[in-house]
C-alpha cells in the first residue's frame, strides 16, 4: 500500500472504532462487569467480538472500495542468493 493508502486505511479504521453508539455498548459491558452481572472473562470475550465485527466491517468497506483486503506484512526484501560450485 501507498502511504496515502495507510493513512486512508487508519482513517476508516478510526471511523470504524470512533462510533458513539459502540462505545455505549462498551460502556454498558464494562458496567455489567463492575457489578458482577458477567465475569470478567465473559467481559473480554463480549468486548473481542465487538472490537471484530468492527474490524471485520472496515476490512469489508475497504474490499468494496478497493477489491482487497489489506495485510499487514513485515518488510520484505529481495536479496541475492549467491551459490558457490
Amino acid at each position: 500500500m501507498e502511504a496515502a493508502e495507510v493513512n486512508e486505511w487508519k482513517q476508516l479504521l478510526n471511523a470504524c472504532f470512533g462510533n458513539k453508539k459502540d462505545i455505549s455498548m462498551e460502556q454498558d459491558l464494562a458496567i455489567l462487569r463492575e457489578n458482577g452481572d458477567i465475569s470478567e472473562e465473559d467481559y473480554k470475550n463480549a468486548l473481542a467480538k465487538l472490537n471484530d465485527n468492527k474490524y471485520q466491517a472496515a476490512l469489508d468497506m475497504w474490499k468494496l472500495k478497493y477489491g482487497y483486503r489489506p495485510v499487514r506484512v513485515n518488510r520484505y526484501e529481495r536479496k541475492m542468493i549467491e551459490f558457490k560450485e
